[in-house]
């Protein structure tokens, strides 16, 4: 769901003219889009595996070969779901 502007979780012109926000749960609203190109060394360190490795094929001067739609593949729930649904590890003793 997007937030209207103006509504709760949406700060002024202050906020919307900030960096990128690492702590937005969803990515819609992290102002990724807006980010400067040095905040892909910190997101090269991301705990989601794929934006840890997107943001590396960046800092390296590749291009992203994507064809899913990273706001809806790389938020929080598919995310959880993908966690949830995968096989344990074996313990090893």
């Amino acid at each position: 769901a997007v937030v209207p502007r103006g509504s709760a979780g949406e700060g002024g012109e202050a906020e919307r003219d900030a960096g990128y926000d690492a702590s937005k749960r969803e990515p819609l609203f992290a102002r990724a889009a807006g980010a400067c190109a040095w905040e892909l060394a910190a997101l090269s360190r991301h705990v989601h595996p794929s934006v840890a490795a997107m943001a590396r094929t960046l800092l390296a001067g590749a291009p992203i070969s994507y064809s899913g739609d990273p706001i809806v593949d790389l938020s929080l729930a598919p995310f959880l779901d993908k966690w949830l649904h995968k096989a344990p590890r074996l313990q090893r003793e």
